[in-house]
């Protein structure tokens, strides 16, 4: 599986999480300039930009931790789509923005890739970190 079928098949599992989870998705794969917010989601007064990173299990380990890869770049990056989204999608009825993360991480079980683990972090970083 490529890395390119991986990261959509995390986001896919990760939009699945949030559903079952109360989460209503608004926008996938939003894209301004060449700034990108994997998954755009409300639930009650909030409204979050999420980035999503997937990694495979190999032994049971991961190569890294997937949150370590939303470095202090890519948080700005999002920030700024974020800023960018925002300035053309009022959302006035929203009390908080968040920027939030999912990890997600995939193993073979019986020869099909299959999720074994999401942890999603709430409000995981600001606008000025």
């Amino acid at each position: 599986m490529s890395n390119v079928a991986i990261g959509k098949y995390g986001e896919d599992a990760a939009t699945a999480f949030l559903k079952s989870r109360g989460w209503t998705v608004i926008e996938r794969n939003f894209r301004a300039n060449h700034l990108e917010v994997d998954i755009i989601a409300t639930r009650g007064d909030v409204f979050a930009f999420i980035e999503v990173k997937t990694r495979k299990l190999i032994n049971n380990n991961a190569y890294g931790n997937p949150i370590d890869a939303v470095n202090l770049q890519k948080r700005k990056n999002i920030v700024k789509a974020a800023e960018l989204y925002l300035l053309t999608h009022p959302i006035e009825e929203f009390l908080q923005v968040n920027l939030d993360i999912i990890e997600v991480y995939l193993s073979y079980v019986q020869d099909r890739m299959r999720v074994v683990k999401i942890k999603h972090y709430l409000n995981a970083y600001t606008a000025d970190t």
